[in-house]
């Protein structure tokens, strides 16, 4: 990976950073987990896509070519899981312009029938250290020097975030158009229903 490239990745992670205190893990106890229901979300294959993070998985979309460019993928419908929580995840991979104090990506939904529109951060990039229960505090003032990136740099991105979430959609039933914005571009629009539990 050219100098480049490491800054424009680091630019993209600075973007999405903020400061969440840690939680010490619970100790895991050992269960018996009965298989997993899928009819609560279609296509059923985003029942199990994990959110908010980066981890690779079957449900994140393709790129196209090497032009920037910012690709979605979701479920058409989705009703609260077994547990009675609603997750709607949006999956995002694409080639991202990048420059110095970017804006972190941002999910949007619109509610199709009354015109409400619900927005937020899509995803935040988690400090060093939190996914294993201890905490980085960076010191107040220090602020890298930075070289400029040259114009036109872009690097590979993805994420899956979730619609309830991160963009605060409620858990009544509704049509949603939904995108994403992520260096200055605009992902494609797809639909997504959240539709009451069936009895």
């Amino acid at each position: 990976m050219t100098a480049t490239r490491l800054l424009a990745s680091l630019l993209i992670a600075l973007a999405g950073c903020v400061v969440h205190a840690a939680t010490p893990a619970s100790p895991s106890t050992a269960t018996t987990q009965s298989p997993m229901r899928t009819d609560w979300i279609t296509p059923a294959t985003f029942a199990d896509t994990p959110v908010g993070t980066t981890d690779e998985h079957p449900c994140l979309p393709a790129t196209h070519g090497l032009d920037p460019q910012v690709n979605i993928a979701a479920p058409t419908r989705v009703t609260p899981r077994p547990d009675g929580v609603l997750v709607v995840p949006i999956c995002m991979r694409g080639l991202v312009p990048v420059s110095a104090g970017m804006d972190p990506a941002t999910v949007h939904a619109r509610d199709i029938a009354t015109g409400k529109e619900y927005s937020g951060v899509a995803y935040v990039r988690p400090l060093p250290g939190a996914r294993h229960g201890f905490h980085v505090d960076p010191h107040p003032n220090y602020r890298p020097k930075l070289p400029p990136i040259p114009p036109g740099t872009r690097v590979s991105h993805q994420f899956t975030t979730d619609l309830v979430r991160n963009a605060g959609i409620p858990r009544e039933p509704a049509v949603y158009e939904v995108h994403i914005l992520a260096g200055g571009l605009k992902s494609e629009t797809v639909q997504v229903e959240v539709a009451a539990p069936e009895q």
